[in-house]
């Protein structure tokens, strides 16, 4: 197998979590799949170590050929294991989670205790389930983006655990708390989206009515979109 020596390249989706990673000892990445993201991150100094951890063998086996590729099997350990199962993040590490649904992150969060460290979040959905659980269970928002990725958009977020109860307005966590402070340009069109979504599942769902029109209102409202 020839060596790779040039960057990976990431997709808008996960180069939109590495920029939310801070600098830091070791990177947990939960869910690797190919384990591009701890890739990247060594090759620019981002962690000093990393573990691409997978519940699957087949992403993992693929996780360990990538890493081979680009030569980092001294930096990149990979790990068969459910979560944060076995794993041990400390305060000067990072967590990412990035591609499950909401409810499946809760689960390993709530499995593994609260992490230490800084937690990177990219869910697929139920996000504003996920919101509410971080905010009830002692996790802070520190920053959040929108990434548009073959045009669909991801939010992604970063956290960290302060041990304080947080409250979230319905509001908030369906669009953010960050996200609505910093009048990111993509924030109107990722609503637009948002409120088709739920304008389909209000018939069945009339108590969305109340969130549909505070998104409405946020639409109007050039105060906070841009």
């Amino acid at each position: 197998m020839m060596a790779e020596t040039s960057v990976i390249r990431l997709s808008a989706r996960l180069q939109a979590a590495a920029a939310l990673i801070p600098q830091c000892s070791t990177l947990f990445d939960i869910g690797t799949d190919h384990a591009y993201l701890p890739i990247y991150c060594i090759q620019t100094n981002r962690c000093q170590h990393a573990v691409a951890s997978d519940r699957r063998e087949g992403p993992l086996r693929r996780a360990t050929e990538h890493i081979k590729r680009y030569q980092l099997a001294e930096l990149i350990t990979t790990r068969l294991a459910d979560g944060l199962s076995g794993l041990n993040p400390q305060v000067d590490d990072t967590v990412v989670i990035c591609g499950l649904g909401g409810v499946e992150m809760q689960r390993i969060l709530a499995a593994g205790g609260p992490v230490s460290g800084t937690l990177i979040l990219q869910p697929q959905k139920d996000i504003r389930l996920l919101r509410h659980w971080l905010a009830d269970h002692g996790y802070v928002f520190e920053s959040e983006y929108l990434a548009e990725d073959r045009n669909r958009y991801y939010p992604v977020m970063r956290v960290r655990h302060d041990g304080k109860q947080h409250q979230l307005t319905e509001l908030e966590a369906q669009v953010g708390p960050c996200l609505i402070r910093t009048h990111t340009p993509a924030l109107r069109c990722y609503i637009s989206r948002e409120l088709g979504k739920l304008n389909k599942q209000l018939t069945g769902t009339p108590e969305l009515g109340p969130l549909i029109d505070l998104l409405n209102q946020l639409m109007e409202d050039n105060e906070y979109v841009s």
